[in-house]
């Protein structure tokens, strides 16, 4: 499954971390 993660503070980084372990294809979206 494709995820977008808007926001990659504490919880942005871990659910990033976390998907991606499970095989999920992550894109994480942030200011900086």
């Amino acid at each position: 499954m494709y995820v977008i993660i808007v926001g990659c503070g504490r919880v942005g980084s871990e659910l990033a971390r976390l998907l991606s372990s499970e095989g999920h294809n992550v894109v994480i979206i942030d200011k900086n």
